[in-house]
Parts: C-alpha cells; sequence; structure tokens
C-alpha cells in the first residue's frame, strides 16, 4: 500500500493489487539467482514473536467481515481491532 489503509476499501484494493505486482515483478526478474532464504525471513519473524497472518487466515477474517455485513444488510462490515481479527484467523 502507498500510503496506508485510508479512504475506501477499493481505494486501498486497488493500491494492494499494484504492491503485490511489484513484488511478484520484482521476484520473477530476480528468478533462480534470488539468493533469499525464507527460512531466515520465518526465523527473524519467530525470533520477534511477531504473528504472520497466512492468506488461508486472512480469508478466515474476510468471511467474518462477510458475514457480520450480511447481518446489517451490506456486503462487509471491516474489523478494526487486530486483536478480534487475529483471534478470527486463529493466529
Amino acid at each position: 500500500a502507498k500510503r496506508g489503509p485510508t479512504g475506501i476499501i477499493a481505494t486501498n484494493l486497488t493500491d494492494g493489487q499494484e504492491t503485490a505486482a511489484s513484488i511478484l515483478s520484482d521476484i520473477k526478474a530476480v528468478g533462480k539467482a534470488s539468493g533469499a532464504d525464507v527460512a531466515v525471513v520465518e526465523a527473524a519473524l519467530k525470533e520477534k514473536n511477531t504473528r504472520v497472518v497466512s492468506f488461508e487466515a486472512w480469508r478466515k477474517i474476510e468471511a467474518e467481515e462477510h458475514k457480520r455485513g450480511a447481518a446489517r444488510g451490506s456486503t462487509a462490515e471491516k474489523m478494526t481491532n487486530v486483536e478480534q481479527m487475529l483471534k478470527v484467523a486463529g493466529v
């Protein structure tokens, strides 16, 4: 995201897609020559007690937002409490 979460969901979604496309492009450009080691990153995150939200866990959050929105006659209701999101995600 270019400026952090501001505005409406559609704005942030577009920024996220652009950022992901840029990262993917960088990964493809480096290709097999990359010295990146996922295990090193995972170890550093674990050392700092950083909770990581996988795509599967994020989908749980998204499903809960849709469920909450449907109960109020809306498409989704954005969760804003991080601890609550992590609990829903099982992280």
